[in-house]
């Protein structure tokens, strides 16, 4: 029975791992507010659609003796999300769904004489292509002359990087990243020009917030009470919940320029070349009976359909936010619940960040794949990010339980046009030595020649234990 490191910060519960299992202890206030959930249709009403994880309260004789133990009120089970990530992992397209998920929330409770507490993005998390709301205990009764408590962590962390991204190409990602606590409103103002002012929503939410965030924090005012006794209500809550809406609908999607979309379409693959790697992807994964599968450098996520087709959980990771916006794109009209379309960078992968780093997981310790695809990847990794090839067949190997890796080599036009103007010092990227590395620490399985032996593609089995993956 493990807690979770992300949930330490909510005093009135706690996360906790059993295995496959998800379960939630409250306090007596938690409780109180669970049941207000269930009483006023609140939870039934976000179930539908899939806009809630799945929740049930625990009968006591049914709850873990472990948990038991610890002397909570009560204990809720939560359905288990396959893969967790973070909204650095998330493209712009992705951000923005989870933003107006997190105010249909707060619509709706507030409809129902209830509030969020708080407007952090970890309250979300996405099954495949679809937002799912996590953290049931954020949601309580509202007390007249409440303000929307959540209101600067939302702006922080959901609608200034929307915007710096939108109107001044930051990548969220990137903004999210360097701090867990988001943009902050002056940060934001900061970084926008007095024509942004007209921009919808930018001078309410971002200027004006900034200054009264400048005015008053860390000041002796009690803002809460003293709005309270100005008859702060919850209809201006629902304006403000609006007015936020209105914003982030309004936002222009970035123009992302992609290096690498429509790469499967640029190669010297043959009908045949394709068809052979379809074959071999879809038999890894189904032979296997893989749960998780990772397809590393997946692109617009053609290998990841494939996985798809057998695999309940398939992380479909890239680098360009261009295809993964468009991968997440093709996906979110569509009840496909299986591909979960992430931005990572294999040389610079999502590291642990917060309280004594774990409270947001790495991105290896969120579950270790059975099998995992690295299509077309190794020479991006080698020729342009500078890793050994040693190194990185190393680190695949000890990623899953499967390899499924194709080798380019230098006589290959796409290797050719990465070692173009540079000079080539890669004597280590070498076929032979890449496949003696990955036999140290499993076998080679499978071997298939692609666009007429200037590409290889292996299947692996992993034989020795890795020490630098959580499973």
């Amino acid at each position: 029975m493990n807690p979770d490191p992300g949930s330490f910060r909510d005093r009135s519960g706690r996360v906790y791992r059993d295995g496959d299992r998800v379960f939630r202890g409250l306090s007596s206030a938690a409780l109180e507010a669970w049941q207000q959930l269930e009483r006023c249709g609140l939870y039934a009403n976000l179930r539908e659609g899939e806009r809630i994880v799945g929740t049930r309260l625990v009968p006591s004789p049914e709850v873990p003796p472990a948990l038991a133990a610890l002397g909570w009120s009560a204990v809720l089970e939560h359905d288990a999300v396959p893969f967790v990530s973070h909204p650095w992992e998330w493209p712009f397209e992705m951000l923005r769904d989870a933003a107006l998920l997190e105010l249909d929330v707060l619509d709706e409770a507030l409809a129902k004489g209830m509030v969020l507490r708080d407007g952090t993005a970890h309250n979300v998390q996405f099954l495949g292509a679809r937002p799912v709301f996590i953290d049931v205990p954020s949601l309580g009764p509202y007390r007249a002359g409440e303000t929307w408590a959540g209101y600067r962590q939302f702006c922080s962390e959901f609608l200034n990087p929307l915007l710096l991204e939108s109107a001044r190409s930051l990548p969220a990602h990137v903004l999210l990243r360097g701090a867990l606590g988001g943009v902050p409103p002056g940060v934001c103002a900061g970084a926008l020009s007095t024509r942004d002012l007209f921009r919808r929503g930018v001078l309410t939410h971002v200027w004006l917030h900034a200054k009264a965030d400048s005015r008053y924090r860390g000041t002796g005012h009690n803002v809460r009470s003293e709005l309270a006794l100005a008859g702060f209500s919850a209809e201006l809550v629902k304006r403000n919940s609006r007015s936020l809406r209105r914003a982030i609908e309004a936002l222009p999607e970035p123009r992302q320029e992609s290096a690498w979309e429509g790469y499967e379409t640029n190669t010297s693959y043959t009908a045949d070349d394709t068809r052979l790697k379809e074959e071999v992807v879809r038999r890894a994964t189904a032979a296997r009976a893989a749960r998780l599968v990772w397809d590393l450098g997946a692109n617009t996520g053609h290998y990841s359909r494939i996985a798809a087709e057998a695999a309940p959980c398939v992380v479909a990771i890239d680098s360009d936010a261009g295809c993964v916006g468009r991968l997440y794109a093709s996906l979110r009209n569509t009840r496909e619940r299986r591909i979960l379309p992430l931005l990572g960078d294999v040389t610079d992968p999502s590291p642990g960040l917060g309280w004594r780093l774990g409270e947001r997981g790495p991105l290896e310790s969120r579950g270790r794949p059975d099998v995992v695809l690295a299509l077309a990847l190794v020479h991006h990794v080698v020729l342009h990010g500078n890793v050994r090839t040693e190194e990185l067949a190393d680190w695949l190997m000890g990623l899953g339980r499967t390899l499924v890796v194709e080798f380019v080599t230098k006589d290959d036009p796409m290797a050719k046009r990465l070692l173009l103007n540079r000079d080539d010092q890669f004597e280590d990227y070498d076929l032979k030595a890449f496949e003696a590395a990955l036999e140290r620490r499993g076998r080679i399985v499978e071997r298939h020649l692609l666009c007429e032996g200037t590409r290889v593609l292996l299947v692996c089995e992993v034989s020795v234990p890795t020490s630098h993956t959580a499973a």
